[in-house]
C-alpha cells in the first residue's frame, strides 16, 4: 500500500521543478538567447515590438472545402479567413510575452495529431510582419516571418502554454473582448 508514496513524492518533485508559463515569468539572458536562436532575432523583435496585431479565425487545410474557400475568401498566411479582428495591444503584449518565453516551447512534447490550425495572428512592426498559426488540437504552432525578415520559419510545440493562449486568443477573436 505504501509503495506508491515514493512514486508520488517523485512526481511532486518533478512538477515543482517545472517553471510556470505566464507573462511576467522572469527570463534569464541564457533563456532569452535560446528564444532568439529558436525564432530568430528579427522575428522576436517583431513579435515583441509589434505596433499592430491582427487576429484571424481561419479554415484548416484539413477542411474538406479548404481549396474552394482559398479561392472565395480573403487569405492570411495562405489560409482562408472566416473572421478578422484587431487585437488590442494589451492582449497582444500578453500573447507576445507567452510566445517569447522560452518556457513555452517544450522540445520533449510530441504530438501525433495532424496540424489543424484554427487561428492565425499577424504581428506587424514597421515593414516587418510575423504570422503565428495556432493549432489548439495538438498544441503546435507555426511561426512564419515575412520575406523582409530573411529568417526561417519554425514549427514548435507549445503544450505548456496552450490553455493560456487559447483563453486569450478565443476571447479576443470570438468575442472581440480583451481578456480579463
Amino acid at each position: 500500500m505504501r509503495s506508491w508514496i515514493p512514486l508520488l513524492a517523485c512526481l511532486i518533485l518533478l512538477a515543482c521543478q517545472q517553471k510556470p508559463v505566464f507573462p511576467g515569468t522572469p527570463v534569464t539572458r541564457q533563456e532569452e538567447g535560446e528564444v532568439h536562436t529558436l525564432l530568430g532575432s528579427r522575428t522576436t523583435a517583431t513579435i515583441g515590438g509589434a505596433t499592430s496585431i491582427i487576429g484571424y479565425r481561419i479554415v484548416s487545410p484539413l477542411a474538406r472545402d479548404f481549396e474552394t474557400l482559398k479561392r472565395t475568401h480573403p487569405l492570411a498566411g495562405g489560409y482562408p479567413v472566416l473572421e478578422q479582428v484587431p487585437v488590442p495591444l494589451p492582449a497582444g503584449r500578453e500573447i507576445a510575452a507567452i510566445l517569447l518565453n522560452p518556457q513555452t516551447y517544450d522540445q520533449k512534447y510530441q504530438t501525433s495529431c495532424n496540424f489543424d490550425p484554427g487561428y492565425l495572428l499577424t504581428f506587424r512592426r514597421g515593414a516587418d510582419s510575423v504570422d503565428v498559426v495556432l493549432c489548439f488540437h495538438c498544441g503546435d504552432l507555426e511561426i512564419v516571418p515575412s520575406n523582409s525578415l530573411r529568417e526561417a520559419g519554425t514549427g514548435q510545440p507549445f503544450g505548456q502554454a496552450s490553455a493560456k493562449l487559447y483563453r486569450i486568443v478565443t476571447k479576443v477573436i470570438l468575442t472581440r473582448q480583451p481578456p480579463a
